[in-house]
């Protein structure tokens, strides 16, 4: 299109144009919400379509650094959601304290650059993860999200 974007079929309104297209990677790391500190994490991929990304990463890495009565959070998304969220995480060696762990599911505020990962201990209501609740040493956490960006 002249003006700039990608039309399909017979559509050249500049308002249908597909004007951004984006793959690349970002860094994921886990973080103690209210500190600076960062520990671990990994190289994920993303994809982003107009104002629709998309992030895959698969997290590790030794969490002893953190505060670990701090919620815990994953920082570094490539854009800023524009709305709020959830999104299925699977985890490996992750254990609210004290309790029987029955989901555990992804959320992102809206503004954010960042992930919070909630928790169902013992069939009550969700919850903030802390760090404690994440073995320092072996930790897996894989996800997928898809979010809009302003």
């Amino acid at each position: 299109r002249p003006g700039g974007g990608l039309c399909f079929g017979t559509d050249t309104a500049a308002a249908n144009a597909l004007s951004d297209y984006e793959e690349g990677v970002c860094t994921i790391k886990w973080k103690a919400a209210g500190n600076s500190a960062v520990a671990g994490g990994s190289t994920t991929k993303y994809t982003k379509v107009g104002r629709l990304v998309t992030v895959t990463g698969d997290m590790g890495g030794n969490l002893s650094s953190l505060t670990q009565n701090a919620n815990m959070e994953l920082t570094g998304l490539p854009f800023t959601t524009s709305g709020v969220g959830t999104f299925p995480i699977f985890t490996r060696n992750f254990e609210a304290t004290g309790s029987n762990t029955i989901n555990t599911v992804g959320y992102f505020p809206s503004g954010a650059a960042y992930l919070q990962v909630w928790t169902m201990p013992n069939h009550g209501n969700y919850v903030l993860a802390k760090v404690q609740d994440f073995h320092s040493q072996t930790n897996d956490l894989y996800f997928s999200l898809t979010y809009h960006t302003t």
